[in-house]
């Protein structure tokens, strides 16, 4: 997981996130290795959210904008409210 370096700090100190936030997860399948670490076997997805002042993008959106990507790099489809 990546967020910014400049909200990182702010969300730290003041747990609130601030505008110009852009957050990226990326999800993989994995298996147990030796000592019971997770090894990591392929990417499965990449979610992009970044907030910005003035985005109002759906009703509700708190002014993040969201996708998903595949491990080949096409936008996937998804019901953005399972962002909020």
């Amino acid at each position: 997981m990546y967020i910014n370096r400049e909200s990182l700090g702010t969300v730290q100190s003041s747990q609130s996130i601030p505008s110009s936030t852009v957050i990226v997860m990326e999800t993989h399948s994995a298996y147990v290795g030796e000592g019971e670490g997770l090894v990591p076997t392929g990417l499965n997805n990449v979610f992009i959210r970044a907030k910005q002042s003035g985005w109002n993008v759906e009703p509700d959106s708190g002014e993040w904008q969201s996708a998903w990507y595949s491990p080949s790099g096409s936008q996937t489809e998804f019901e953005t409210s399972v962002c909020r």
